[in-house]
């Protein structure tokens, strides 16, 4: 969930050649509408790039918003979601999502949960009727999101709802959206590396393991603190906008709920990630915005490939090694 993440690239010229020494050709898009956002596009090529890599990449991003949206009443998912039928035969793309959320859920023991939109309806009343919600409703929303969701089937790809709540998986499809739509735009001739943006939700891969760091800068928080990243075949998401949210009764909540508890969190301005990939920095930005300080770098500390910021609204700034490594 990409909410204060503003990202500029900053040096084109810092991506330096991958063959013959010379320097690559880039060539930059932007684009919108994409996914109700903007579309950034950086390609560096050893040969001058054919435009028909953006149709490509746009061709992708609208196939997979076919199967992810949930917005779109005939996508996969909405399909699936209103079946009537005890199962449902996935194809690879939604059964993917589904093993990616199971396993999300499972690894940070329900604080990343797609049920917690049913929380979020209830918040979203409560503006309406200026009234706090009910402590019942809210546990009866906490004890259902503690069941499974769904049963997933890996071989036969065969999906079974199992939650009564509304899901909603936007914080995890749209950072997969990113990662196969980055990856068919690598694909294409004789692109050396692609820096995808999409929103916020941004990642950087390249046919080499290890080329020169690409300079991003990272607006976030309420002081617009600039964090300048160097990264490569890596993804950056960031959530925790203070500028969305609820207000009942004079009191500001913000739109990030913990599902364990059912109410807005209020100890942090913005959580920014670094990952191997977009959908798990995207996962990890909403879950560091949820947890405890302590046990946002703790989690961090145990995925391979995982920096975490922290701006709290104290001010005070926290972030694990791995972050720091990559900080400019």
């Amino acid at each position: 969930m990409l909410d204060s993440l503003k990202t500029n690239f900053l040096n084109p010229s810092s991506f330096w050649p991958l063959r013959k020494r010379q320097l690559l050709e880039l060539s930059r898009y932007a684009y919108e509408p994409v996914l109700g956002t903007t579309m950034d596009l950086v390609i560096w090529s050893a040969e001058e790039v054919n435009e028909t890599i953006l149709e490509r990449v746009l061709e992708e991003i609208k196939r997979l918003e076919k199967i992810y949206s949930c917005f779109d009443t005939k996508s996969e998912l909405n399909t699936w979601l209103a079946s009537p039928e005890a199962s449902y035969h996935a194809s690879y793309e939604l059964s993917l999502l589904m093993e990616k959320a199971l396993d999300w859920v499972a690894k940070t023991q329900g604080v990343f949960h797609p049920g917690v939109q049913a929380l979020m309806t209830l918040w979203q009343a409560a503006e309406q009727q200026d009234k706090v919600p009910e402590r019942s409703e809210l546990d009866d929303c906490v004890t259902k999101l503690q069941l499974e969701f769904c049963h997933l089937d890996s071989s036969s790809r065969m999906l079974s709802k199992l939650s009564p709540l509304k899901l909603n998986f936007n914080a995890l499809a749209k950072g997969l959206i990113v990662d196969f739509a980055a990856q068919i735009a690598l694909d294409q001739g004789n692109v050396e590396a692609v820096l995808l943006n999409i929103g916020g939700d941004l990642k950087h891969i390249s046919r080499k393991s290890e080329p020169k760091a690409t300079l991003i800068e990272v607006e976030t928080g309420l002081a617009r603190a600039r964090l300048t990243l160097g990264i490569t075949n890596q993804a950056v998401a960031s959530s925790g906008s203070p500028y969305r949210g609820f207000k009942v009764k004079d009191n500001w909540y913000s739109h990030i709920i913990d599902p364990r508890t059912g109410w807005p969190v209020d100890t942090r301005v913005s959580a920014t990630v670094i990952a191997p990939d977009c959908q798990t920095a995207d996962v990890l930005a909403t879950v560091f915005s949820i947890l405890k300080p302590e046990e946002s770098m703790a989690l961090a500390n145990s995925l391979e490939g995982v920096g975490c910021h922290l701006l709290l609204a104290t001010g005070e700034v926290r972030s694990n090694p791995f972050f720091d490594q990559h900080r400019c």
